[in-house]
């Protein structure tokens, strides 16, 4: 895997984001997104992330960013995948 693969970047925050280390999933979730602005995983992992530090600006810059990249996305569509 390359270490600047965006795939395992946004993983790693995803996982950092379950085990609640918030400002970690930030720093992978912004890795991930500038290696690969389009990769939708990067910005959900950001919008959970602020989303969970009561930080809602960001949260909802990131979820609208990741709107944008998949119109078609929806909480219970990931909640399925997952």
């Amino acid at each position: 895997m390359s270490p600047i693969d965006p795939v395992m970047f946004a993983g790693m925050g995803m996982a950092l984001v379950e085990l609640r280390r918030f400002d970690e999933a930030i720093v992978a979730g912004r890795k991930a997104q500038r290696h690969n602005p389009s990769h939708q995983l990067a910005y959900l992992c950001l919008a959970s992330a602020f989303a969970h530090l009561g930080r809602d600006a960001e949260a909802r810059e990131a979820a609208a960013r990741l709107l944008e990249v998949n119109r078609a996305f929806t909480i219970s569509d990931w909640i399925a995948f997952a």
